[in-house]
């Protein structure tokens, strides 16, 4: 009987690590860029406009 692989590869670690990476940075820029555009045309961030 084969014993379940419980050693996950380094391959694997890395690709899910850079993954997480990627979304994080991509989830800061989209909400950075929202506050900003928010400031330019003049909108207040906690109005009724604001998105939740």
């Amino acid at each position: 009987m084969a014993k379940p692989r419980l050693v996950v590869s380094t391959r694997d670690l890395v690709d899910t690590a850079g993954r997480l990476t990627v979304l994080c940075f991509s989830l800061q820029r989209a909400s950075h860029l929202e506050r900003n555009q928010k400031r330019r045309y003049g909108l207040s961030e906690t109005g009724p406009d604001r998105l939740v």
